[in-house]
């Protein structure tokens, strides 16, 4: 909540499980393969020009989300070189 405030709603968290039960059921590139992710966020597509993606989990995770988001026409950034999205390794090992 206190970011989301601090951000006036600009800021959307999209979490999903593939072994918990939890409302969102299912790894992130399946649910945007599916178009659910778009349902959940009612939105048509993600957009590189106004959208900005922070991807955080598994090695296997990161590559796999991290080609999707090139696909759809998203750059990797850094704290030296904004871009689109982000690629957040501090928890993986």
């Amino acid at each position: 909540p206190l970011i989301g405030e601090l951000t006036g709603g600009r800021v959307t968290l999209y979490n999903s499980t593939t072994r918990e039960e939890s409302a969102r059921m299912g790894r992130i590139t399946a649910l945007i393969g599916s178009g659910k992710f778009y349902t959940d966020l009612g939105i048509d597509k993600l957009n590189p020009e106004t959208d900005r993606i922070m991807i955080c989990g598994s090695m296997h995770m990161l590559k796999d989300v991290k080609e999707l988001a090139e696909s759809l026409g998203f750059q990797e950034g850094s704290l030296s070189h904004p871009a689109s999205f982000v690629v957040e390794r501090a928890f993986v090992g």
